[in-house]
């Protein structure tokens, strides 16, 4: 009987609905296998802290020393796990670094939660995915960023997050609106999740930013890749609206600016003059290796990221897909321009003042998402 019932729960669409499923009947049972399967759940999730706890929950209830000893196993593997995928980056509580906005602060200490910020994510792809997929990620992602902080902040994912193929993206952003809106309603505080969703085969590439309200803004690529001129339908400019709407929204008294892709790119090379924003978030689509297509994310943080910091004098945050390649441990995810009149051929990762907060991984279905959390 109990099995049949775990049976139901783990056959269950999402990650949310089969733990929901698996703790209404842990509460009503008790029993060991069912709590074996919550940790099998938040393990692929890569919720470890989470794991070891119904993993020792399992071995204290389990009747029989055969299965205490799979529970056991199961404890050390996630207990490794937990130490190459989960760290701070602050290695001591004393140590300071420049934060995201350029202002020197003192680390938190390993489970302090960070106020007002903005969180990155970096995907490390094995080319295999869905919009379901992709969309129960994106939840996990949120729900792990929300246990490490506190108040209000933006959780920003990659270009093309979603695809309506060969269709218009609008039936497609307007049903994640109602997804991402009714996820987001269980927070009390406001978490603004913003993604890239293209359609017709990337001729329409879109960036959308959602909180439990609904769409807070949309913004359409304005400034192509060498090889889209002509194929992609752009914004007439940097400040067209797409639908009735801004790119262009407001969150902790900061004005956030949408960019899909190469329009940071178009803010340094067409000498755009900055409209009062003080951030920007750059949905990147993805870097591939060389000669399977767009491989220079060298190129793209030193020109894009940095070339529309210097020129708006304000943070570029970046989120972006790695299709079958490591992600590169040293690529920042954060710029924020301090050289002067340097050029950006010259600049360094180095020369970038801004680390993260908080850094982990994540398994997904996909691959591995590395998180980065900055504090503002």
């Amino acid at each position: 009987m109990i099995n049949r019932k775990i049976q139901q729960c783990k056959r269950l669409p999402t990650s949310i609905a089969r733990l929901d499923c698996l703790r209404k009947l842990y509460n009503e049972v008790k029993d060991g296998m069912v709590a074996y399967a919550m940790a099998e759940e938040y393990e692929g999730q890569g919720r470890f802290a989470e794991a070891l706890k119904y993993y020792q929950e399992a071995k204290e209830r389990f009747p029989l020393p055969k299965y205490k000893l799979n529970a056991e196993n199961s404890i050390i593997r996630v207990r490794m796990k937990g130490q190459m995928h989960r760290r701070t980056v602050a290695p001591s509580p004393a140590a300071t670094s420049i934060n995201a906005m350029g202002t020197r602060a003192t680390h938190r200490r390993e489970g302090e939660r960070i106020d007002n910020w903005v969180a990155t994510v970096i995907l490390q792809s094995s080319g295999q995915y869905s919009n379901d997929s992709r969309h129960e990620a994106m939840f996990q992602a949120v729900d792990f960023v929300s246990d490490r902080t506190q108040g209000n902040g933006v959780v920003l994912f990659p270009g093309g997050w979603l695809s309506a193929n060969e269709e218009e993206p609008r039936e497609l952003y307007k049903w994640a609106e109602k997804s991402v809106s009714q996820f987001l309603s269980r927070y009390r505080r406001k978490i603004t999740v913003s993604l890239g969703i293209d359609g017709r085969f990337s001729r329409d590439q879109l960036v959308v930013s959602y909180s439990k309200a609904g769409i807070e803004a949309i913004g359409r690529k304005f400034y192509p890749a060498p090889r889209e001129k002509g194929f992609v339908e752009l914004a007439s400019n940097h400040l067209t609206e797409e639908d009735g709407r801004s790119r262009i929204f407001e969150l902790n008294g900061r004005k956030y600016f949408l960019c899909a892709c190469y329009d940071s790119f178009g803010i340094r090379k067409e000498r755009i003059q900055n409209p009062g924003i003080d951030v920007i978030l750059d949905h990147v689509h993805g870097f591939y290796p060389p000669g399977k297509g767009m491989s220079g994310n060298v190129y793209f943080a030193k020109h894009g990221f940095a070339g529309a910091s210097k020129q708006w004098r304000c943070l570029v945050f970046g989120a972006v897909v790695f299709y079958k390649r490591k992600i590169p441990r040293r690529w920042p995810s954060c710029v924020y321009w301090n050289q002067g009149a340097k050029s950006t051929q010259r600049w360094r990762y180095t020369d970038n003042p801004i680390n993260p907060r908080i850094e982990f991984g994540a398994t997904t279905k996909e691959g591995m998402a590395l998180v980065r959390i900055y504090d503002l």
